[in-house]
């Protein structure tokens, strides 16, 4: 699904979504409680976030997630 989403929002150039599928995918991890792939992926969405310019959602992957799994 979040492939899916990716793939979409970037076909049309919407950058905030691109941003959530990346954001959803991490949560997924979380709620599973997958150590690996969340410190993977908060990695993805920190990149993205600064390749997109949109902090918002680097902060949540730092705070949110990472800090609040450990």
């Amino acid at each position: 699904m979040c492939d899916t989403l990716l793939q979409r929002s970037e076909e049309s150039g919407d950058k905030h979504m691109q941003i959530i599928s990346y954001c959803i995918k991490l949560d997924y991890f979380y709620y599973k409680n997958d150590e690996e792939n969340i410190l993977k992926q908060t990695d993805e969405v920190k990149k993205v976030c600064l390749r997109l310019d949109n902090l918002k959602y680097y902060y949540f992957a730092w705070g949110g997630r990472l800090i609040t799994y450990y």
